[in-house]
């Protein structure tokens, strides 16, 4: 069988395509023409310098797609611009609530919501897990500035999703580093009165959970 052969491209002599090196363009020359070496390790460089790029590029698609997998599938709820795990306030809040009061019916007066809340936040802990407490804005509560800083600081593979339904979850360690109102530490303030109604009306029903937790336990 006849060796191979080929037409240089600086010739155009027909030589056996041993005798020539690929330059690029599908074109091949004579390896003893000036710089038709160095032209092919450089074009040989380029080739080997596009797979390894492009196989970076897979690697990066297959991390960005497990990762995606692993959100949607992952139960916990999740702060849409540090990821960290959450628990909306409010829940956190009646935890709190019944936390305190499960102390106070076995006769620990110690901790309180308001001069100690330390041990009631660990029994909170206990059963809520690690988590930060978390507030939910729709864009109508938000001035532009601030939804536009809201978009900026979101994970960018949530930030479509955001932008076309109009919400964002946020913790309450985000929502203070990007300065936007704490829904929480802005509600009307109730008057003592009113304090005192809840609490009559609420009680009995905080003692029932608390009952009931213990009696599953």
């Amino acid at each position: 069988m006849p060796a191979p052969t080929t037409t240089c491209s600086i010739c155009n002599e027909t030589v056996l395509k041993a005798q020539t090196r690929h330059i690029g363009d599908g074109k091949r020359a004579c390896k003893s023409h000036d710089g038709v070496m160095d032209k092919a390790e450089q074009v040989h460089s380029d080739a080997l310098a596009k797979i390894h790029r492009k196989a970076d590029e897979d690697k990066s698609r297959r991390q960005q797609r497990r990762k995606e997998q692993e959100y949607v599938f992952d139960p916990q709820m999740r702060c849409h611009a540090c990821n960290c795990a959450v628990e909306h306030a409010s829940n956190l809040l009646f935890e709190a609530v019944v936390a305190s009061k499960a102390r106070q019916m076995q006769g620990d007066t110690s901790a309180n919501l308001l001069t100690n809340p330390g041990p009631i936040f660990e029994d909170v802990k206990a059963v809520k897990g690690d988590v930060v407490g978390c507030l939910v804005y729709d864009h109508s509560e938000l001035s532009a500035e601030e939804w536009q800083k809201v978009k900026n600081a979101v994970q960018s593979r949530l930030r479509g999703g955001i932008e076309m339904f109009g919400f964002v979850c946020l913790c309450v360690n985000c929502v203070d580093k990007l300065g936007i109102p704490n829904k929480l530490k802005n509600l009307p303030q109730p008057s003592l009165e009113q304090l005192t109604t809840i609490g009559a009306v609420m009680d009995p029903v905080i003692e029932e959970v608390v009952k009931e937790r213990q009696s599953n336990e």
